[in-house]
């Protein structure tokens, strides 16, 4: 055999012609061909695929295509060590010929695709382990060609048919920055590459080197069973995510970003399922100079008017929230759109609802008595707001209002409780219990419904029409029912009108008396005020009007003798003196007139009501106004025993009572005194032999005892004793009647 190998003749072609475990020999003949089997397996005899010989026990035997694919250091590096390099054995020659027969019996081993196959599947795998880091090494050295080449051969090969989801996970696709990556996690390029930095594309000159045409698909029919495709908008965002948005702290880059978010911002309308992977990554940009989730931004002012600042404000940031970012106003795109998009991904607009344990419900007692002993699937849900008291106290009318839109969104439908409803159960036996949620307790009892400006009030008590604008309000919602709105007010709405329906029950009653009696229903009003006329007065009123009745007898005293009281009546014109005038010097009071000027701008200022100045003394109006359309009223002195003159020294009195508090007044002498004791707003006075008072403002009684303490120096009169301070008008009081011209004082 060796002499035939030296010749040059022993071929594959040659082995045919030597005897083969199938040849039926004599047994003389059977040890020759054991001895050239074991001299081939022994010896270099056996030819390869490589121009050589070599031992058949050191041989490999493989489909054609890999034994092109892989060289002897190829499969030195894949095959398990052996006691020499592993090399290729020649080709197979037909099956059925003699020298595929001589060759079934030497002691070639086989190493086909299948077994490649699974070398890559093992050592490129990322399942379970980081893929073996020599063999990446050697991937990594085989140009793009080679990569092609292995791609077509697996993808045709009926041997791989069936088995290539082994390489799911195996990181063999040469992507364009060189490493390497599984199928599912790439994409082919677009034909002019613009995305190649961004998403993971398989490297362009793997699918398009070479001229084989049917090559060239086979490889890409084989990297689309791997999860290989082409590149959608959804893959671009998904690619931009992971590369761009999971760090908080990286810089912003204002262009490229732009261009992101407006893809972001297409692709979650076109696209409602990429929702949830928009809400894994760090899209929105905060106040704080962060990069944050959707559910770590919170919108208020300027992009929406949700009062949120103003809630985390009372109870304080929690740590990784922030405002979303000014930088946005700046941007050239929807701002609405843009707060849809960012409240779509769970932006925070609403007070958060916590879900907590029944156990600190109100109606707990009720609900732990559900039936059942064994905690068997037990349920215990209940919610609530938490530091509502804190928001409560604040006062803050935007706060009441994201609450009341935090609600508007929990609880409109009666069908659909939610955060309106507690549950407890023990076991599915025994049922479960319900009752109103913490959070309906909570909001019932607080006093957080702004009406109007200023107040605020329990629900029970609010009413709907003195809601501040952007109270979006509906008697039908659930959890408007749940917090008893309105409920007191409808209460006295229904007592009003009952208390009405009386009224008018008991005035068709007293009409119909009045006409039995023969009187108006004006004449019993009349009649009523007159009730409120003490008796002693209504005496005396009604002596007044008895006198007025009777006709007076007018003096007319006519002169006994006309002629001679005309004669002495003449004679004592005549003797008349002149008119004269001469300057005399005479004591006038300087400043008076000043102070009275004075005094009387002073008194309107304390003195009226309803545009009209009132007597200090009956407390009704003046009788009559002056030309110019004031008020007249007679600036009388209050005390005139003070050494100086002040013009809070004096009373804004009508002409009558003026008069009689001048020269009239039984209490004169005792006034300075009687003031000093004063603790009300009314001193008790005679005038004209009759009870009555003097009312004064608290501003007037504490201006006129600093007065008397700077004038006299009597300490008793400081000002410390005053009954208030600061100009008000004067407390309207019951008016008196009118008598004489004047109102008659109580």
């Amino acid at each position: 055999m060796h002499d035939i190998k030296g010749l040059g003749l022993l071929r594959r072609d040659f082995l045919g012609v030597l005897p083969n475990l199938q040849d039926t020999l004599g047994k003389r003949f059977s040890p020759i061909r054991d001895t050239i089997i074991s001299a081939f397996n022994e010896e270099p005899l056996m030819p390869t695929f490589e121009v050589g010989h070599s031992p058949a026990k050191h041989l490999f035997q493989a489909k054609a295509s890999l034994k092109e694919l892989l060289e002897a250091q190829d499969i030195n590096f894949l095959i398990p060590k052996t006691e020499s390099p592993p090399q290729w054995a020649a080709n197979r020659e037909l099956q059925g010929t003699d020298a595929e027969r001589f060759m079934s019996g030497l002691a070639i081993q086989t190493w086909d695709v299948g077994d490649f196959l699974e070398a890559l599947a093992e050592s490129a795998d990322e399942g379970w382990q980081e893929p073996n880091e020599a063999f990446m090494e050697w991937l990594s050295a085989k140009p793009a060609e080679w990569l092609q080449r292995m791609y077509a051969m697996l993808a045709r090969e009926p041997e791989t048919e069936h088995e290539l989801d082994q390489l799911l996970g195996a990181r063999i696709v040469r992507l364009s920055d060189g490493s390497f990556s599984t199928g599912e996690k790439c994409y082919f390029p677009d034909e002019k590459r613009r995305f190649i930095d961004i998403v993971p594309c398989v490297d362009h000159d793997v699918l398009e080197t070479g001229n084989s045409k049917i090559r060239k698909k086979a490889a890409r029919k084989l990297l689309e069973e791997l999860g290989v495709s082409d590149i959608g908008e959804r893959q671009l965002v998904g690619a931009l995510l992971e590369k761009e948005y999971n760090s908080a702290d990286r810089p912003l880059k204002e262009k490229p970003y732009l261009n992101h978010l407006r893809r972001f911002l297409k692709l979650a309308k076109d696209d409602f399922s990429s929702l949830m992977k928009l809400k894994n990554f760090r899209i929105f940009l905060g106040k704080d100079g962060r990069w944050h989730f959707a559910n770590e931004i919170y919108l208020d002012r300027p992009y929406a008017d949700t009062g949120m600042s103003d809630f985390y404000d009372i109870v304080g940031l929690p740590k990784g929230v922030a405002a979303l970012g000014e930088f946005y106003e700046t941007l050239p795109i929807d701002t609405s759109e843009l707060i849809r998009f960012a409240k779509t991904l769970g932006a925070r607009v609403h007070a958060p609802i916590s879900k907590v344990s029944c156990r600190q419900n109100p109606e707990w007692d009720s609900l732990r008595r559900v039936p059942g002993e064994r905690y068997a699937s037990p349920l215990d849900e209940d919610y609530r707001i938490e530091d509502l008291d804190k928001l409560v106290a604040a006062r803050n009318a935007r706060v009441s209002k994201l609450i009341w839109r935090t609600m508007c969104s929990h609880g409109l439908d009666d069908a659909r409780q939610g955060v309106l409803q507690a549950s407890f159960r023990k076991n599915w036996s025994g049922g479960t219990r319900t009752s109103h949620s913490q959070v309906v307790h909570q909001l019932r009892e607080a006093e957080w419904v702004p009406q109007g400006d200023t107040k605020f009030a329990r629900p029970a008590a609010a009413r709907a029409e003195l809601l501040p604008d952007g109270f979006t309000f509906d008697p039908g919602w659930a959890w408007i029912k749940a917090i008893d709105f309105g409920r007191e007010v409808q209460l006295e709405t229904e007592k009003a009108n009952a208390a009405a329906a009386e009224a008018v029950e008991a005035r068709n009653r007293r009409n119909a008396a009045a006409t039995e009696l023969g009187l108006k229903p004006d004449d019993l009003n009349w009649l009523e005020r007159f009730k409120e006329v003490p008796p002693e007065q209504r005496e005396r009123l009604l002596r007044e009007w008895e006198r007025s009745q009777e006709p007076l007898e007018l003096p007319e005293r006519e002169p006994r003798n006309p002629d001679r009281r005309a004669k002495h009546v003449g004679a004592m014109a005549e003797d008349a003196p002149e008119r004269k005038t001469e300057e005399r010097t005479r004591s006038v009071s300087v400043g008076r007139e000043e102070v009275k000027s004075e005094a009387k701008q002073y008194l309107r200022q304390q003195y009226v009501i309803d545009g009209s100045v009132i007597c200090q003394v009956c407390q009704g109006p003046m009788p009559f106004k002056l030309d110019d359309g004031s008020d007249y009223f007679e600036g009388v002195e209050f005390l005139p025993e003070l050494e100086r003159r002040h013009h809070q020294n004096y009373l804004a009195l009508c002409p009558n009572h003026a008069a009689m508090f001048q020269h009239a007044n039984g209490t004169k002498d005792l006034m300075t005194e009687m003031f000093a004791e004063l603790t009300g707003s009314e001193l008790e006075v005679v005038l004209a032999q009759e009870n009555a008072t003097i009312y004064f403002t608290k501003t007037h009684i504490a201006d006129l005892k600093k007065v008397i303490e700077v004038d006299l120096g009597n300490a008793d009169f400081s000002s410390e004793d005053a009954q208030g301070s600061g100009s008000k008008v004067p407390e309207q009081r019951p008016a008196g009647l009118v008598v004489g011209g004047c109102r008659e004082g109580r």
